[in-house]
């Protein structure tokens, strides 16, 4: 193995492990794993969370997600955490060297391929369908979203067979995140349908299908199933509206439409410079995923605005805009290189001002609002970065230095003199304190609810922590999208303890529902006469024995 190739393994493990552990940055329990936890902690244990709302209707028939998980632990002996993040270390690697090589197959220089993977690598908020370049969380949309970008990376240099095998894993784990790029696969293959080499790639997928047709029969602890060919009725509609907008195109707000089809033209643009050098392949996935993406905002709103069909919540079609998104930064970026080695300053600033616009701020218009001092100060490192990346690529120079000075500087100056800041921190000492007493003194079949707390996430990280079920809570009405009756199930048990609103003497409507014990914020005013089994400084938890 050369000394380049050792130098770009380990360039690309340090932008692996500086994004996973500083930023874009990673979160336990703070999203959609409070739901998926449950739900493998439950498949793991059955004899844990059996009055969990979530934990009991398993929505995993049609991933590995958790047949994986579970085949680890029993493997390893390590916990869901420890597996789960690993998994998403090892993918977000497979990301980032699926980008190299897409910059590597263009004929740029190692080091300025690793220029590009490094604008990659700090991430970007999808507005709209409230997703992210990099999820911070092991989810299994995440580790489809870094397959799909090493099998582009790998066709693009027509290795075939491994290109068609991260395809199929990434159709494995998340099947409507990977449709885009089994959709363009099959076309270019339909087009070019001569050529037999193409073909190799649809083998791995026609089997991951068959695989996954298999294991979706054989589900563990499956009670409800999931509804693909039926029509979204009113009461389902409203549920879905209130508690999942994010799905109907007709309810974003205005100023989110103009950025995909602003950001698709400068996809565009980069496309036709580069594309008398692109091999067939990247030809057409560099330019197919992101019309995929243009597209996919319209077939959901035409799909379930108007149509309301039950599949389409399910699938979330619109969130393929990523790859608008995620083309816009590459090559963009690669455009910037390609001016500043010809001494075009100005061009180069403004393809790299777009790229690093992407992360400093989802909403790219925020950027240029000057009253706002939020957004002068994101702006003004937005113009210093740019400014690095074309004096590393300046001229045409290729400079290691140059090169790692510009990769390192957006990780350094985003979250600090840019204030970017991904995610709060939800985990605290009095929540994992409340969480240890409770795994230790309570029984099994205890069943908890959070009062007072409304739209709070501690619930759902009490719950996997903890093991004990809750009765209630705010982002397990989420499963609205994808199990009507757990849904309508969920809204039922919100609005019978009318969540977020407390009163003393209010204890009483916890009888009759197998409500065991109830968490108070020490804020609120407590019952009168009762003693907390358990108090700290945030939480107060009475039995409903009185």
């Amino acid at each position: 193995m050369s000394r380049e190739s050792l130098l770009t393994g380990l360039a690309i493990l340090i932008l692996t492990v500086v994004g996973f552990f500083h930023f874009p940055g990673h979160t336990w329990l703070q999203s959609d794993t409070q739901i998926y936890v449950a739900i493998l902690e439950h498949i793991w244990d059955p004899s844990v969370l059996t009055s969990d709302l979530v934990a009991t209707r398993p929505h995993v028939s049609y991933t590995i997600y958790d047949e994986v998980a579970i085949g680890l632990r029993k493997l390893t002996g390590l916990s869901f955490r420890d597996i789960l993040m690993g998994e998403q270390f090892v993918f977000r690697w497979c990301a980032l060297w699926g980008v190299f090589l897409i910059v590597r197959a263009l004929g740029f220089a190692v080091s300025h391929a690793l220029l590009v993977t490094s604008c990659f690598a700090l991430g970007a908020v999808i507005n709209g369908p409230s997703v992210l370049l990099f999820e911070y969380e092991p989810v299994p949309r995440a580790f489809a979203v870094s397959l799909i970008f090493l099998s582009a990376g790998l066709a693009a240099h027509r290795d075939w067979l491994w290109s068609g095998v991260a395809g199929a894993l990434a159709f494995l784990f998340h099947p409507p995140t990977a449709f885009p790029l089994w959709a363009v696969a099959g076309l270019f293959w339909l087009v070019l349908h001569r050529r037999k080499e193409p073909l190799r790639i649809l083998v791995p997928a026609a089997i991951s299908m068959g695989v996954l047709f298999v294991l979706s029969r054989t589900q563990a602890g499956e009670r409800e199933t999931q509804n693909f060919f039926s029509r979204i009725g009113p009461p389902l509609e409203s549920l879905q509206r209130m508690r999942g907008a994010y799905n109907w195109i007709s309810q974003w707000p205005s100023d989110w439409f103009w950025q995909y089809p602003l950001l698709m033209v400068f996809v565009y643009v980069a496309w036709r410079r580069f594309r008398p050098v692109m091999t067939a392949p990247l030809e057409w996935l560099s330019l197919g995923l992101p019309l995929c993406g243009m597209a996919s905002a319209g077939v959901s709103w035409l799909l379930l605005d108007v149509a309301k069909w039950s599949l389409i919540p399910q699938a979330q079609p619109a969130r393929a805009v990523l790859f608008i998104t995620a083309f816009a930064i590459i090559l963009g970026a690669c455009a910037g290189i390609q001016a500043a080695g010809a001494r075009r300053w100005w061009e180069a600033l403004a393809w790299f001002v777009l790229v690093y616009a992407l992360p400093a701020n989802g909403r790219v218009a925020q950027l240029f609002d000057l009253g706002n001092e939020m957004s002068r100060t994101r702006l003004a490192v937005v113009l210093a970065l740019a400014g690095i990346s074309t004096f590393a690529a300046w001229g045409g120079r290729v400079s290691w230095w140059r090169a790692g000075l510009a990769a390192a500087a957006p990780f350094l100056l985003l979250p600090t003199a840019g204030k970017v800041r991904n995610y709060p921190s939800l985990h605290t000492p009095a929540l994992a304190e409340l969480s240890s007493w409770a795994a230790a003194h309570s029984p099994k079949s205890a069943v908890f609810v959070f009062a007072g707390d409304g739209h709070d996430l501690a619930p759902g990280i009490f719950r996997a922590e903890a093991l004990r079920s809750i009765y209630v809570d705010w982002k397990g009405g989420g499963q609205v999208n994808l199990l009507p009756s757990l849904g309508f199930e969920w809204w039922t048990r919100w609005q019978r303890l009318r969540q977020g609103d407390w009163r003393p003497g209010d204890e009483s409507r916890f009888a009759g529902y197998g409500i065991t014990h109830y968490v108070l914020p020490v804020t609120v005013e407590q019952p009168a006469g009762a003693t907390p089994l358990f108090r700290n400084s945030r939480y107060a938890v009475y039995s409903t024995e009185r």
